[in-house]
């Protein structure tokens, strides 16, 4: 049975990769005929060239998967990626912080960047002139960014 990994669930929606046939016209064909014929699948489309197969379903994530293995068409693993962008996106987003202030020696983080960055901008957008509107939302920005910036404490034991 061939290997396919889950790259993206949004419900009632996955994205599966099939990496070992891509560029396989025929057998993207075959399959997207063959799981549009299974009655969890409400429509199916491939990309040979990418590698991958979005199928739309009307059940439950599990109960595709039992689907389609038991028809003997893939064999799904799941996607060695996050399944939460935004979990991940913030996980980054601190290890960038963290990087920032660690080469700073703590005197300069992600806040205080994004404030003089948004200042700056808003100082070029007041300079260029007629773009008073752009450069108000610069600044109520960097004030927001000021405003929720709190004292980093650091804990000692």
């Amino acid at each position: 049975m061939t290997r396919a990994t889950t790259i993206h669930v949004t419900p009632g929606r996955v994205r599966l990769r099939i990496a070992e046939r891509r560029g396989d016209a025929g057998y993207f064909a075959q399959l997207t005929h063959q799981l549009d014929a299974l009655p969890i699948v409400r429509s199916c489309r491939s990309n040979a060239r990418s590698g991958s197969v979005v199928i739309e379903h009307v059940d439950t994530l599990d109960a595709l998967h039992a689907a389609v293995v038991a028809a003997g068409l893939l064999d799904i693993a799941a996607s060695d990626r996050s399944g939460d962008v935004i979990v991940d996106l913030h996980r980054r987003v601190e290890e960038l912080d963290g990087a920032l202030r660690a080469r700073t020696s703590g005197s300069v983080g992600l806040e205080a960047l994004s404030f003089y960055g948004l200042l700056a901008g808003a100082a070029v957008q007041l300079i260029k002139g007629p773009i008073l509107p752009a450069s108000a939302t610069l600044l109520i920005q960097a004030a927001k960014i000021l405003a929720e910036a709190r004292p980093r404490s650091s804990s000692t034991a």
